[in-house]
């Protein structure tokens, strides 16, 4: 049996075109896939409300934090002296 250099480049051409049709065939069957998975989360997607704490403290003047505990006392406290 005789092979010459055409028949290896034709049955080289004949795997690569198998390989090709292979990888096209899975590649439609995982964007099918995808999409499915994209519509499933479209459907089933929430608004969350999302309450962020800042962690940072803002430095307060003294008056200040006078003032707000003064607003947020009873009248009665305000006369009391107020020792820190």
């Amino acid at each position: 049996m005789n092979i010459n250099a055409s028949d290896i480049i034709i049955i080289a051409l004949i795997v690569v075109a198998a390989l090709l049709a292979g990888a096209y065939y899975l590649n439609k069957k995982t964007m099918r896939r995808m999409i499915q998975a994209q519509d499933f989360i479209d459907q089933n997607r929430m608004t969350v409300q999302a309450f962020i704490i800042d962690k940072n403290r803002k430095n307060l003047p003294l008056q200040t934090c006078l003032k707000l505990f003064s607003i947020s006392c009873p009248k009665w406290q305000k006369c009391v002296r107020q020792t820190w």
